[in-house]
């Protein structure tokens, strides 16, 4: 039991005198009600205020953050597939595009980054791809991790096939 756990019935039931407390008893429980769903609104505001503390930004917390959040979705649409957080560096990525053909182009041994990944790529998360036309969930986990992520990193998002 915590310091907000209160029993509401019994404080509205302890204000009342002792003549009073059988027949007006259930009519100060009804007074009482609004507090009573305030209450449990303040209860339930705190449990996800206390989860959501829980989470950092390691990859490893991301990913246990991602997929407790979309586990209805991974279960129901991706068969119980993963998100994946995965660390960027160890990630080889497109690393020059030609300005008239939009295609990848190689620059002998020589890391050239584009200009949308200058900077750090700490990690890339990794959608399973029966979840690729589904916006929602890419807007959720877009929201989600740019809610838990170190300010000033740079995130990627990919799908993977099992």
């Amino acid at each position: 039991m915590s310091e907000y756990d209160v029993d509401i019935r019994k404080f509205a039931g302890g204000w009342l005198p002792g003549a009073l407390r059988g027949t007006v008893r259930e009519w100060a429980l009804v007074l009482i009600q609004p507090f009573r769903s305030l209450h449990h609104r303040f209860m339930q505001y705190r449990e996800e205020k206390l989860r959501a503390l829980q989470y950092d930004a390691t990859t490893v917390r991301l990913e246990a953050m991602l997929n407790y959040y979309l586990h209805d979705e991974l279960a129901e649409l991706a068969n119980g597939g993963r998100i994946l957080v995965e660390d960027g560096a160890a990630v080889q990525q497109c690393i020059v595009y030609s300005k008239h053909e939009h295609l990848p182009v190689m620059v002998g041994m020589q890391m050239i980054h584009s200009c949308t990944a200058w900077g750090a790529v700490p990690f890339v998360v990794k959608i399973p791809a029966a979840l690729q036309g589904n916006r929602d969930v890419w807007n959720r986990v877009d929201r989600l991790v740019r809610r838990y992520k170190l300010l000033g990193t740079k995130h990627t998002i990919e799908y993977y096939q099992d």
